[in-house]
């Protein structure tokens, strides 16, 4: 039986985080942080979401340092008072007691300073516990380590795959993605924000943005997450090279303008890498008609290499330098005119208005 929710879930530390009509899909009550746990309890009567009530041990990067038996008791009140599921860490005498009275359980995984060598074995491992779910979050040192876990989240569905393979999948049939258990993962740090944009379109059942303050390295505010994460995996994948931070403005203007022109596409931020890294990037993203690259920060080769894509650069001021060497001054009808024809999408002259009142 998967989770009963899915998209992007909204983090909500405390009552001032909790606003009508937030862009987000379901909401997570992080009581550890809140005030007092007993508001963070009353919270979920009124969130208007499905939620996900978490206090979160402090061993796992939260700030519960109770016993197990006070912190289940807690959980237990949240389910009575509405709460949709339940995250508690696998690591935690809490997760198993909470499964084994049958509760909803997303059962969580975290680690503050690398990934797991085994990321499918240790969804398995997790998945024989019993849970509705699953949740993966690792520290990504680079963009292999997404790319690793992205790999792992859409595996289930690619025939030839280990889980494939144990379900007699041939090569031209595909499993269902959720056999079981609803998979959630992403990374953390700089280079792991490409990972939260693109993990629902890979096969993770949630995502998670920011209502207040990030509460993870990397995480993003959660209107930003609704404007730029993909609805398909078959949406082209444009690159933007440079301090994550610094390129969001971009990024923003960017995706909104694939979105007016028709033909959206996955535009993601993708930190300073090594070699090594940005063939494995080339490899398993696939990027699609142009790599934008700080030139501050970006290795200019990049998208030289990338056969098929165009290098397009943005200096501090968000300016774009267009194809013809010009300074665009970073306009919405601008970088959406560069965009038309990246993409080879023809842009009318109506479009490029409209788009210019949408994003100014």
């Amino acid at each position: 039986m998967p989770l009963p929710l899915s998209g992007i879930v909204g983090v909500a530390t405390g009552p001032d985080d909790l606003h009508p009509d937030p862009p987000v899909d379901a909401i997570e009550i992080r009581a550890d942080l809140w005030p007092r746990v007993d508001s963070a309890l009353a919270a979920l009567r009124s969130v208007g979401r499905p939620s996900i009530f978490t206090c979160r041990h402090s061993a796992e990067g939260g700030a519960w340092e109770g016993d197990e038996d006070a912190r289940v008791r807690i959980y237990r009140e949240a389910h009575r008072l509405g709460a949709t599921v339940l995250d508690a860490e696998a690591r935690a005498p809490a997760g198993a007691m909470l499964i084994e009275a049958g509760l909803p359980v997303l059962l969580s995984w975290h680690d503050f300073h690398s990934s797991p060598h085994d990321i499918i074995g240790t969804f398995e491992d997790l998945e024989a516990r019993g849970p509705l779910g699953v949740k993966i979050v690792p520290m990504a040192r680079t963009t292999g380590d997404s790319l690793r876990l992205l790999e792992a989240l859409s595996g289930a569905s690619r025939p030839g795959s280990r889980q494939a393979v144990r379900a007699g999948c041939t090569r031209d049939a595909r499993v269902p993605r959720r056999m079981e258990r609803s998979r959630v993962g992403f990374c953390m740090g700089s280079p792991g924000v490409f990972s939260r944009i693109l993990a629902p379109a890979w096969g993770s059942a949630l995502t998670y943005g920011a209502l207040g303050g990030a509460v993870a390295p990397g995480q993003l505010a959660a209107t930003d997450l609704r404007i730029l994460t993909p609805v398909s995996r078959d949406e082209p994948r444009i690159l933007m090279v440079g301090a994550v931070e610094e390129c969001l403005a971009v990024l923003r203007g960017a995706r909104m303008a694939t979105s007016h022109l028709g033909c959206p596409a996955a535009i993601l931020p993708i930190p300073p890498a090594s070699a090594d890294d940005c063939r494995a990037l080339r490899k398993g993203l696939e990027p699609a008609g142009a790599i934008f690259e700080d030139p501050r920060h970006a290795r200019p080769w990049l998208a030289s290499e990338t056969p098929g894509c165009t290098a397009i650069r943005w200096d501090e001021a968000g300016r774009i330098e267009t194809r013809d060497g010009s300074r665009a001054g970073g306009r919405p009808a601008q970088i959406a005119s560069d965009l038309a024809w990246i993409l080879r999408v023809p842009l009318a002259p109506e479009a490029g208005e409209a788009i210019e009142r949408a994003l100014g």
